[in-house]
């Protein structure tokens, strides 16, 4: 055999190698990147004992019923100091006078301290998440609200003066379509 007819069936075994092998298309950057886990934020302690600790007796966590499975806390820099702060959404009260609330949690000496809270409307949590829905450059604080019957609840908050600040307040009245909008 000549070296040409070498080399044609050493690519040739080469190609039927990697096909068989599995070889593909590597995933893009952004199919491989996810967003932190509470266990990600606080390697060897459960995040939620620790913000449940935070939270008035009787109170618990809410997941939003909406977008990403399983979510309950959103993280993100609110205030740019380089550092995540993480949102929760939870409920405290009895079960005829409930109270839902949304808070902003920030670390400092390795500990988690609440340092903004609102009441919630509604009935229940649909969607939480920071991001910069406005496109100026700064996350805001993204609160979806349902409203039962009624529709639902859009409340969108910004880092002003050292605490979150009400920048738009919106309802959708009437059912959600089969895409939950």
């Amino acid at each position: 055999m000549n070296g040409f007819s070498k080399l044609i069936v050493y690519g040739l075994a080469a190609a039927f190698i990697f096909q068989i092998g599995g070889c593909s298309v590597p995933a893009a950057p952004s199919d491989l990147i996810k967003p932190p886990s509470a266990e990600d934020k606080l390697p060897g302690s459960s995040f939620a004992e620790e913000v449940q600790g935070l939270l008035p007796d009787g109170a618990r966590l809410l997941k939003q019923a909406k977008g990403k499975a399983g979510q309950d806390v959103s993280f993100g820099d609110v205030d740019g100091d380089g550092m995540d702060e993480a949102l929760i959404v939870y409920e405290e009260g009895a079960r005829n006078q409930r109270i839902l609330k949304a808070a902003l949690l920030k670390k400092n000496n390795e500990e988690w301290r609440i340092v903004w809270d609102t009441k919630g409307v509604g009935y229940g949590l649909s969607y939480t998440e920071i991001a910069d829905v406005n496109r100026d450059g700064a996350p805001e604080v993204v609160l979806g609200w349902s409203l039962g019957d009624a529709g639902t609840g859009l409340d969108i908050y910004g880092w002003s003066e050292g605490t979150l600040k009400l920048k738009s307040k919106g309802e959708k009245t009437g059912h959600p379509d089969e895409n939950g909008t």
